[in-house]
């Protein structure tokens, strides 16, 4: 009997011990600081383009905003990575705040800062035009999409009475502890 109980448990030992061992997940941290011309977003959309199911990257977000073409590049690749995106905010406006909703996970505190707008522009050809601002270029695909995320985004944080003082041109400003109870 003790050599049968043996023989099992040495079994199931070579068996654990000769099993494949997974690779631990690898976790990234990616700082988001104003998002300018000279902001090269490609580092971080190779990072989520490159990332697998186990990989965790982390953005940390402290920022006033930035190019909405950048911003768009970033969240596209958010949405095609693999990878688990948590995002830990200081301070997000404009562009940045449409990043920071688009990760799988949002960290922040009551005393983040978020901030929406609509995107500004000084130029007036193909662009919509509300109020004495005019806003993305609807003839560019890209910008479509981009508006599109914004406004699902917009509509998730914001009251009606925001989302229309937004369409209207005003900037909406909404504290950490407000974005809490309305996330809850």
């Amino acid at each position: 009997m003790k050599v049968k109980l043996t023989l099992s448990f040495l079994l199931l030992i070579i068996l654990y011990f000769t099993q494949p061992i997974e690779a631990s997940a690898t976790e990234y941290r990616v700082n988001i600081g104003d998002i300018y011309n000279t902001f090269d977003e490609n580092p971080i959309v190779t990072l989520l383009n490159n990332a697998t199911k186990k990989d965790i990257i982390h953005f940390y977000i402290n920022s006033d905003g930035g190019v909405v073409s950048k911003a768009y590049k970033i969240i596209n690749a958010v949405y095609k990575s693999k990878g688990k995106v948590y995002m830990h905010v200081i301070k997000a406006r404009s562009a940045a705040a449409i990043i920071a909703a688009s990760g799988n996970r949002m960290y922040y505190t009551y005393n983040s800062s978020f901030m929406f707008h609509l995107a500004r522009t000084s130029k007036c050809l193909t662009y919509v035009l509300i109020g004495e601002y005019c806003i993305l270029d609807i003839s560019d695909p890209a910008q479509q999409k981009y508006l599109g995320y914004f406004d699902s985004y917009a509509k998730k944080f914001l009251t009606n009475k925001e989302y229309c003082d937004m369409l209207k041109g005003k900037d909406i400003y909404i504290s950490g502890k407000q974005m809490k109870k309305r996330l809850q």
